[in-house]
């Protein structure tokens, strides 16, 4: 099974220069784990419920004012949409993500998360474990 079976599309994106309260709300209203941070055309990183989460609780003083700039993940990890399943599980694990951006040639067209991975594969869903979790498991 292909990534592009099992990938959120379209996109769900926001501007870099957007307030955190528009991206909060915009996640909500999609339904979905993450937004693509654009620059104009261009994909710059990505940002996700986590993040902001991360933002409520650790950062002082007023967030309505901050803008996604200031929490975005720079480091955009991407798979293409033909590659397979167990590529995406192998990428999620070795980059330490749970979101990827899906790409046709340099074209984001989705995104991927180890949810869709465990809702789609209950299978691999064990392969999705943080190491970390696996070993308070045994």
């Amino acid at each position: 099974m292909s990534v592009r079976g099992i990938m959120s599309s379209p996109v769900e994106r926001i501007s870099v220069d957007s307030s955190l309260v528009e991206g909060a709300k915009k996640l909500l209203d999609s339904g979905v784990g993450s937004l693509l941070v654009f620059d104009g055309d261009r994909p710059v990183g990505i940002i996700t419920r986590h993040d902001i989460v991360e933002a409520l609780v650790y950062r002082d003083g007023d967030l309505r004012e901050e803008t996604v700039s200031s929490y975005v993940t720079e480091v955009l990890v991407t798979i293409e949409s033909s590659q397979s399943v167990g590529e995406a599980i192998n990428t999620v694990r070795s980059k330490g993500v749970k979101h990827v951006a899906v790409t046709e040639g340099e074209r984001p067209v989705g995104v991927v998360s180890t949810t869709d991975i465990a809702l789609h594969c209950p299978d691999c869903a064990g392969e999705l474990l943080d190491v970390r979790y696996r070993e308070r498991l045994i």
